[in-house]
């Protein structure tokens, strides 16, 4: 009959424990970085009024850069080179540096990705500009949306943001 052969036992044989499945992965759509609160707080205030919930972080950017525009003949030239940037939507700009070599230091120190863009956009219009470093570290800020199963559902609703108006990037999350 039924009987097993010698040395086999008849009781079925236990499985191994059931293994915790590894982490599955999460994905967000991520908007920034930006350089001031106000910018990310505009962002995460439109998205919360269209009804679609945000987290702010924030992120160390490493030091912190002046964007100067030099080479100005004299003091008088610099006040006016700085009440006209003003006037143009350039942010605070400062007259600094010596009567013999004024500089205007052009909005609030930025991080170097920032900083180097201003110093861009300033040169196109014509201006000698130089960054410096300065005292300080940088800080970032980057609004989140959403935790996805799949980065293909993190896209598509990135996609329908981007339609929307709101430029984005898929992340992995932890």
């Amino acid at each position: 009959g039924d009987t097993p052969p010698p040395g086999i036992r008849a009781e079925a044989v236990a499985t191994s424990s059931p293994r915790a499945a590894p982490p599955t992965e999460r994905f967000a759509v991520e908007f920034g970085p930006f350089a001031r609160a106000a910018e990310a707080e505009r962002v995460e205030r439109a998205l919360s009024d269209a009804g679609h919930p945000t987290v702010r972080f924030q992120r160390r950017m490493g030091g912190l850069f002046a964007v100067l525009v030099e080479r100005l003949p004299s003091r008088t030239h610099a006040e006016q080179a700085a009440a006209a940037l003003g006037e143009q939507g350039w942010g605070p700009a400062v007259v600094a540096g010596t009567d013999e070599a004024p500089v205007v230091r052009v909005g609030d120190p930025l991080p170097l990705r920032a900083a180097v863009e201003l110093a861009e956009q300033l040169r196109a219009r014509g201006h000698a500009v130089r960054l410096a470093a300065q005292p300080g570290e940088a800080v970032a800020f980057v609004v989140r949306h959403g935790n996805f199963d799949s980065r293909r559902e993190a896209e598509e609703r990135a996609a329908d943001l981007a339609r929307l108006g709101f430029p984005n990037h898929v992340v992995r999350v932890r």
